[in-house]
């Protein structure tokens, strides 16, 4: 198979496995092992932090190996293995190791998938391919969470592992015919074998960088701001007693995610006659009207539009931050690393707006809540004017790159 366009089927089928059962792990663990929120609650805290610490050593591993497409599969079959392992019990320290297991193949999907890409179509097209695998990665969510919401009024809560399961084997499958002689490890890390000593100076190199330590910031006050909205607004349903929250939620779910699609699509065209940080601008500029809109517009219909902001900031968003840090690390063999410590900023920033705005507005109600949401976002669109992300160094290690890189790139 056609190693470039083996890439966006991985992302599609990877779109459900990568979170293990995700969402429905709660749902699944409340009806079919009864478990107390307070159970569940333990469960899910474990997974997101052991995700978020093993992200780093995960990228670290990818970018020293060197076997991106090996490591993709390794994730697979960790998250599937992790799955299958809750099935037949209800003991609590086995579906929390279990959970583990899952969260550790999570880690070292992220960036093993961003190191299978740059392997195969290099730093110039690395925007374009970014594009096009985050829309197939939002069309493999739109379609597992519909395959579940049918199979589920068949055979309940078993739906999400069984589409879980198949995605897996389907990406596991991608993978194992996937022309490998399209992937070059020296394309990955945007250079040659490393030098003697180096090692050291490389990562001492990428701790140092201020750049990259901003776009850190500009991740974690993004999900700061945006990650949080969505249950928020649920409980905001609930709370004015709107009649059947969990299908407005469903349908809030379906209009993000329908954006996302074409939205991350355009970005990865766009990017480099656009720019990075003008992207990540626009992204952060539509989480405060995202904000202020949930803030003033308090009915129900207003959930769609809330949602479609949703889809477009986190489209963009999802495409641009990679390539930020792309640029910024390409080349000095610590790209994947960079990529790790981006997802931990991502589920850190993710996990602790989830406490903070949900004792927030338990204290002062969802109105200033979703106010004081809009200041984090604000905050990175600042910091984002202190920076270049783009024209200083970022392709510096890509010209060096062989004819065969280039000629790979036009056909992606």
């Amino acid at each position: 198979m056609n190693a470039v366009l083996a890439l966006p089927l991985v992302n599609f089928f990877m779109a459900d496995v990568g979170g293990g059962l995700g969402p429905f792990l709660s749902t699944w663990l409340a009806q079919s092992a009864g478990w107390n929120p307070a159970q569940i609650g333990w469960v899910v805290a474990v997974g997101s932090v052991t995700g978020a610490l093993l992200s780093a050593p995960a990228g670290q591993l990818v970018d020293r190996l060197g076997l991106p497409r090996l490591m993709l599969g390794l994730a697979c079959a960790l998250i599937l293995a992790g799955t299958l392992i809750m099935l037949p019990t209800k003991i609590f320290w086995v579906i929390v190791g279990a959970q583990i297991i899952v969260s550790a193949g999570g880690a070292l999907g992220s960036p093993s998938i961003s190191g299978l890409t740059l392997s195969v179509v290099g730093k110039p097209a690395f925007p374009k391919q970014q594009g096009t695998n985050e829309a197939a990665n939002h069309a493999g969510n739109l379609t597992a969470a519909g395959a579940i919401a049918v199979l589920s009024w068949m055979m309940g809560p078993m739906a999400a592992v069984i589409v879980l399961a198949i995605m897996a084997g389907a990406t596991l499958a991608t993978l194992f015919f996937m022309d490998g002689s399209a992937i070059d490890v020296d394309r990955m890390r945007g250079r040659k074998k490393r030098q003697k000593g180096e090692k050291r100076g490389a990562t001492r190199a990428l701790v140092k960088n201020r750049r990259v330590w901003t776009v850190l910031a500009v991740i974690a006050l993004f999900q700061l701001g945006n990650s949080a909205m969505l249950p928020l607004l649920s409980q905001r349903l609930v709370a004015q007693g709107a009649q059947n929250p969990t299908s407005w939620t469903s349908w809030c779910v379906i209009a993000a995610s329908a954006t996302m699609i074409p939205v991350a699509w355009t970005v990865g065209r766009i990017a480099d006659r656009v720019g990075r940080r003008t992207l990540l601008i626009f992204a952060c500029s539509v989480v405060i009207a995202r904000c202020l809109v949930a803030l003033f517009a308090t009915g129900n219909y207003w959930l769609i539009p809330i949602e479609i902001l949703d889809g477009l900031c986190a489209g963009t968003f999802s495409v641009s931050i990679p390539l930020a840090m792309a640029d910024l690390t390409y080349g000095s063999g610590r790209t994947q690393t960079a990529m790790g410590v981006m997802t931990m900023f991502q589920a850190g920033g993710a996990a602790l707006a989830s406490v903070t705005w949900g004792y927030a507005a338990a204290l002062v109600g969802f109105h200033a809540t979703f106010g004081a949401m809009a200041l984090f976002p604000a905050l990175a669109v600042f910091l984002l004017f202190t920076i270049t992300l783009q024209g200083e160094e970022p392709d510096q290690a890509a010209k060096g790159e062989p004819a065969k890189a280039a000629a790979i790139s036009a056909a992606a």
